[in-house]
């Protein structure tokens, strides 16, 4: 059980783009009673450039405060290299990884 004062902070796996995986995590979340949280990932706001480097900057940026990494597998194969590139920056970060299966 969490509290509301001290929410866990999670980052979900993303392309930049609406995907309705990404939607269910949080009609999910929001069916556990007592369960608060606060989610770090943004992508409805894509860096300016796209550039990778500054795509992968803006990814660590969200990434950076949260204390779990909810990995959508749903999403690696529509874009598998940028999934597997915040899977393995969560891991060098030592953040826990939860990955939902389809």
């Amino acid at each position: 059980m969490t509290e509301e004062r001290d929410p866990i902070r999670l980052f979900v796996t993303h392309l930049y783009a609406p995907d309705e995986s990404y939607f269910r995590v949080f009609e999910y979340l929001e069916s556990q009673p007592n369960f608060f949280y606060r989610n770090l990932a943004t992508p409805d706001k894509p860096p300016r450039s796209k550039e990778k480097e500054a795509i992968r900057e803006d990814i660590r940026r969200q990434m950076t405060d949260a204390e779990v990494i909810v990995v959508l597998s749903t999403l690696y194969l529509r874009g598998a290299a940028f999934i597997e590139y915040q899977c393995l920056y969560a891991q060098s970060c030592d953040k826990p990884l939860v990955v939902l299966e389809p």
